[in-house]
């Protein structure tokens, strides 16, 4: 076990043996126009039934200058403090397979070893396959379908893939860095990434979200 991140109370200090779980990564801010890929994540979590697996160290990985705590006062009472933290959770698909979803805000610093330590985890639990889960403004019409672009260090897992493959360079998120990290571990890793039409990108986005759980599913 890491000192980076905590185990949930119910499985005490031991990881739960899994059989080929996915792991579904989606972060809070870093790109998801219309929180497409938020608003997947979250009817994940609902549809596999998802309960915390783990919570890593927030002050290893959260700069709370940049994303403060969440006070909840009660009539001038302070209550308690929300520390958002990236977070894991194990739940099931309809087929009972065992689903792994890598949540809650992306890391401030120490990507590097963020990355390291769910590759490790990744291992540990046997995941089979990481996707990432994103989405980004087009030039596109609604009255088309939702278009899906994806990205991998491995090419021979992109060329069997039914989806947009680009051509350029661009900032990354953590989950590009997960992408290499898995990758180097022998796991299949990539991200998909929903194309909204820019109009809408203040507001939510349903045909979004479907198309990722689509690709997911």
């Amino acid at each position: 076990m890491s000192d980076a991140y905590r185990i949930a109370p119910q499985f005490g200090n031991t990881l739960p043996r899994l059989s080929d779980p996915l792991l579904v990564v989606m972060f809070s801010g870093w790109i998801d126009t219309s929180v497409a890929a938020g608003n997947a994540m979250e009817a994940l979590i609902a549809e596999t039934g998802a309960t915390d697996l783990l919570e890593f160290d927030t002050d290893l990985f959260v700069d709370y200058r940049a994303r403060r705590p969440t006070m909840e006062l009660r009539e001038g009472v302070n209550t308690k403090l929300d520390w958002s933290a990236p977070h894991m959770m194990i739940g099931h698909d309809v087929n009972h397979r065992d689903v792994l979803l890598l949540t809650g805000p992306e890391p401030d610093s120490r990507w590097k070893q963020f990355a390291d330590e769910v590759a490790a985890l990744s291992t540990t639990l046997g995941v089979r396959r990481m996707l990432g889960l994103g989405a980004y403004p087009v030039a596109t019409p609604h009255t088309r379908a939702v278009q899906i672009s994806c990205t991998s260090p491995n090419a021979q897992l992109i060329h069997t893939l039914p989806y947009i493959k680009s051509s350029l360079d661009v900032p990354a998120g953590m989950e590009a860095a997960l992408e290499h990290a898995l990758h180097n571990q022998n796991i299949d890793a990539l991200g998909l990434w929903a194309q909204v039409p820019h109009y809408v990108a203040s507001m939510a986005y349903p045909p979004a979200s479907a198309a990722l759980l689509g690709a997911v599913c």
